[in-house]
């Protein structure tokens, strides 16, 4: 059993705490992608998905740190003029070129916003094409990664999302059962997490206006390619 010993490597990684600093310095990141943390064990061999010095994001998780920060929670915010119940609602509705089946979408959070996709055969990994509310955009493009960052701005403007984000403080934050290859989520683990530690950043400095929030996305893009 691991139980809840800290092994070598977890005492390494305390040493480098990755926070929004050492990202934008370039530090911490290896081959386009973001250092992940190491998780603790407890007695029984389960994941500690919250702890002192991590959360590892995950809707299914009982500790709340960790299901809050998920795209699947329920957050309100204004999509391109539509009111969307969640970031996940938002992903998954990108799939479907029926501009009737993504209002659909707009309308679920949790599990519910995933399984929608049985409503078309539409497979967008063969296509490479993803549905945006104003036009379709090839996924493996810049374009989408500048559309990446106007949704998740758009959330920021949500103050529930805003303030649990804020209390994860400086934690390593991470999603360990996240998809990393581009060609088969239309979010990757890293586009994921590399755009949460952007916003608290802005929140720690209080830079809220969008032109200022969207620059410290669009950095640490630039950073995580080199």
């Amino acid at each position: 059993m691991k139980g809840k010993k800290i092994n070598e490597s977890w005492k390494n990684m305390k040493k480098k705490v990755l926070n929004m600093v050492e990202i934008l310095e370039n530090r911490d990141i290896k081959n386009g992608m973001i250092t992940p943390i190491i998780l603790q064990y407890d007695e029984e061999d389960k994941p500690i998905r919250v702890n002192d010095d991590y959360i590892d994001i995950g809707y299914s998780s009982k500790q709340s740190p960790s299901r809050i920060l998920s795209n699947l929670y329920p957050y309100k915010f204004n999509y391109y003029g539509s009111e969307v119940n969640s970031i996940e609602a938002a992903i998954q509705s990108l799939k479907y070129s029926d501009e009737n089946i993504r209002k659909i979408c707009y309308e679920y959070s949790g599990l519910d916003s995933v399984h929608l996709r049985g409503m078309t055969p539409y497979d967008w990994q063969k296509e490479g094409i993803l549905y945006t509310p104003i036009k379709s955009i090839n996924r493996f493009s810049e374009e989408y990664q500048d559309f990446l960052d106007e949704l998740y701005f758009s959330v920021f403007q949500n103050p529930l999302y805003k303030n649990n984000l804020k209390n994860s403080k400086n934690k390593l934050l991470d999603h360990t059962i996240g998809e990393n290859d581009i060609r088969y989520t239309t979010l990757t683990r890293t586009e994921y997490i590399s755009r949460l530690y952007a916003l608290r950043y802005c929140i720690q400095k209080e830079l809220f206006e969008k032109d200022k929030t969207i620059s410290i996305l669009k950095k640490v893009r630039i950073e995580l390619k080199k």
